[in-house]
Order: structure tokens, then sequence, then C-alpha cells
């Protein structure tokens, strides 16, 4: 099972540094992660510089049923890295199954002590003084280790707002004892991925796309507004387990192998990352799509929260794989949109699908407190015309972000064997047509 990668557990350099949770009560897991990552620290890169102290920090951890996500940083004489040093995926009871480096090597050798010359003032005047594009308007400056050539720079990161004019957005970073200016990260250069534009029918080759939104600090695809996750096996028999697998490359990206929709194997791989990848490259732009035109975002947004895509749903039953042979909305924050394999299919390489199923969620967003889903009682019958105007809500706006009739190309003729799942170039009216 891919679940079942780790990194070797056993001490491969021993590190003098203290593991602490930034949460006790997210013990035992976090009480892992940290000790995973503190016994594969020779693998993991992290030294211990002498007269240092060394401190592994974990974050709160993101847990779903049995799954929990820890992400692990590291403080050197107090002062944090500005990125985590690992990731790790474990069990709710802490059984570690993967370790996944974020920084590595030589790139984790201090240079200089941890003593600033310049104070976030100073920091803060440097950059506003630098005519750096979108260098103005920032009002904090966190003191940090910054990954640079030859090791960490002591230094002051600062993230000024998007310059509105022209679009730009970056995150940049002060020597705290120069006060040299550069870049960190440019926030309006995200990632690129691998998918099929719209279907793997209507555009046949999976090319390169950027992503609108995705935090470029998240050990696995994720944004301010989604989280993509793959569906592993579970200890034993029952429903997989929605799990981040989709990892970025040393650019940031995630260029994923595309599979041959024509092999069945290929296609409905129960643990295809490609499949992961394609779901939130298709949400992300069909929310930003949505986002000009007034959206105010799904219900799971609200507070900062994030909505969860799960690929390759499906059970396992004597460690045999059973696809779901559907796709669904279910509101639930982490356990959003669902998307199975049927037929030879894989409904998440289906942008189609995923604008459909997204269109719940508007609908679910901009009637707050009413029910488009469930049937209503008549005196002569129950009536499920509020479903059916979610049903047709949801294919109108798919073909409204594609300018295309056809609804699920791909998903029609690999799954139902039709040219697609719906036509909404149609002159059906009710009574007479009650399905289609």
């Amino acid at each position: 099972m891919r679940c079942a990668r780790v990194w070797p557990v056993a001490c491969i350099a021993a590190v003098a540094f203290v593991a602490r949770p930034a949460d006790a009560a997210g013990a035992p897991v976090t009480s892992a992660a940290l000790e995973a990552v503190r016994s594969s620290a020779g693998a993991l890169g992290i030294v211990d510089p002498a007269d240092r102290r060394v401190d592994l920090v974990a974050e709160p951890p993101f847990v779903h049923r049995d799954v929990a996500v820890v992400r692990v940083g590291l403080q050197i004489d107090g002062v944090p890295l500005d990125r985590p040093v690992a990731a790790v995926l474990a069990t709710r009871a802490g059984d570690v199954r993967r370790v996944v480096a974020q920084v590595a090597g030589a790139a984790l050798v201090p240079m200089g002590p941890a003593v600033p010359t310049l104070t976030p003032a100073d920091a803060l005047a440097r950059l506003a003084a630098s005519g750096e594009p979108a260098s103005a308007g920032a009002r904090r400056a966190d003191l940090v280790w910054m990954v640079r050539p030859g090791g960490l720079r002591l230094a002051y990161r600062i993230d000024p707002p998007a310059d509105r004019r022209t679009g730009a957005n970056f995150v940049y970073g002060v020597d705290a004892r120069t006060g040299e200016v550069f870049v960190r990260a440019r926030r309006d250069a995200l990632a690129n991925v691998r998918a099929f534009e719209f279907n793997p029918v209507a555009t046949p080759a999976a090319e390169i796309h950027p992503l609108v939104d995705v935090d470029d600090q998240a050990p696995f695809l994720q944004g301010a507004y989604l989280r993509a996750t793959n569906c592993l096996p579970p200890q034993g028999s029952g429903d997989c387990v929605p799990t981040p697998t989709a990892e970025p490359d040393a650019n940031g990206d995630f260029l994923y192998p595309a599979p041959n929709v024509n092999d069945w194997v290929q296609a409905t791989d129960p643990t295809d990352t490609f499949a992961e990848v394609s779901i939130y490259y298709h949400a992300d732009k069909l929310r930003a799509w949505l986002d000009g035109l007034g959206f105010s975002g799904l219900a799971c947004n609200e507070g900062g929260g994030l909505a969860t895509l799960v690929a390759n749903f499906g059970s396992y039953e004597n460690g045999e794989h059973v696809p779901y042979d559907n796709a669904f909305w279910s509101g639930d924050c982490d356990f959003t949109m669902v998307f199975g394999q049927t037929n030879g299919a894989d409904l998440s390489y289906d942008g189609d699908v995923v604008y459909h199923e997204f269109g719940h969620g508007v609908v679910e967003a901009e009637t707050p407190g009413e029910t488009l889903f469930m049937p209503r009682p008549r005196i002569d019958a129950r009536v499920n015309d509020a479903g059916a105007m979610n049903e047709a809500f949801a294919d109108f706006l798919s073909s409204a972000f594609t300018g295309d009739p056809l609804v699920g190309e791909y998903a029609g003729e690999y799954w139902l064997g039709t040219s697609a799942v719906r036509n909404n170039d149609n002159d059906f009216s009710c009574p007479v047509d009650l399905t289609g």
C-alpha cells in the first residue's frame, strides 16, 4: 500500500534538539510526528550546529477520520525557520505512515548568529525605500531563518499587500544584519499542474496549466479555499481514507504523469495521484471564475475553512478495492466533493463532473437555510422539484463555464456509453419530460 511508505525511523544521525509540540492537545499524533522527524533527522538533513539550541515545533494537526497530517517546523536559538522541515502522515492514534521532507541538506546550516542588527521597523523602512515592485504598505516584519544559497540567513520576512494596479504580489526578505532586500516568493507566479483542460474527450491532451490559488508553504496540494486528497486503503475493511498525497516538485509544481485513459488498469488505479491533482485544478479555476462574478465562497470557506476534494473514493473488502461508481457533493468540509471510478473511467479526470458537483456547493452557499435537495410532500404526491432545480443549476453552471452544452463527454463515453452525461441544448419541458 502506498500509505505504508515511510522514512527510516532508526536514528540515522543523533541530534541533540528538543522536540516540543505547539499544542499539547495534539498528543498522541503530535508526539509521534515529532519523534518520527527527530529519529529521521539524518535523512531529513537536520544538523546540530555547535553551541546552538535546535527545537522541533509541531503545528496543530489536520485530522480527518483516522488520518492526520502534522507539519513540523524548526527553531534555531529561538528563531523559526520560515517553512516546515517535514510533514508527517499518521493515524489519529499516532501510527506514523510516512515522513515527507520539505527542506534538506546543507540548506539547514545557519550563517551567523541569531542576533539581528536591524529592528523590524528598520527592515520595513529598507523595503519601502527599495523601489521593488509591490513593496509598499507592509506593516509587519517577522524575524526568521530563510533558506538562501549557502545555508540559512537571518532575515525579516515581509509580506506586503498585492499591487491592485498590476496584480504583482511578492513576499520579501530583508537581511537582518546587512539590510539587503531580496524576493522570498512570488504569489502571482503560482504552481503548475498537468491535467486535461476540460476532459479527455473534449481536450484529449494532458497539458501543463497554472493554478490560480495554492499555498506554497503547504506540504501537499491546497490553497486558501480548497484541499486535495487521495483516498487510501483503511486498516482492514471499509471505506478508503481521504489522505493528501500530491506533493510539489522542486519548482513547486504538480506535474504527475497522465494516465492512458484507454487502459482500464491505469484509469482505475485506486491511488492515482494525477486524479487528486485533476480535481483541484478544475475546482480551482471554476472558483476563480465565480469569484470574478461576485461569488463569496463555499459554506466551508466561512471563517477561513477549506473544502476537501476526494479522488478515487471507494471501499475495501478483504483487501480488494471496490470503486464507487459516481460522484457527489456532501457539504461536509472534511469530505466535500467526492469522485469515484467506474467502468474503466475515473470521474476525477472530467472537469465537467467537477464543475457540476461544485455547482451544488454554489446552490448551498447562495440559499442558506433552504433545503434544495429533499422532496416536499404534497396532498397527492411527493414532489422532488427542489432537487431537480439543484441538479439543473449544477448542469447549467458547468455549461456556462465551459461554453459547451455537453456535460461530461468523457464520463458519458467511458462510463455510460453515450456522447455525454447530459446535453443542455434541448427543448425539454415539465411535465412532458420528467427525466433528462
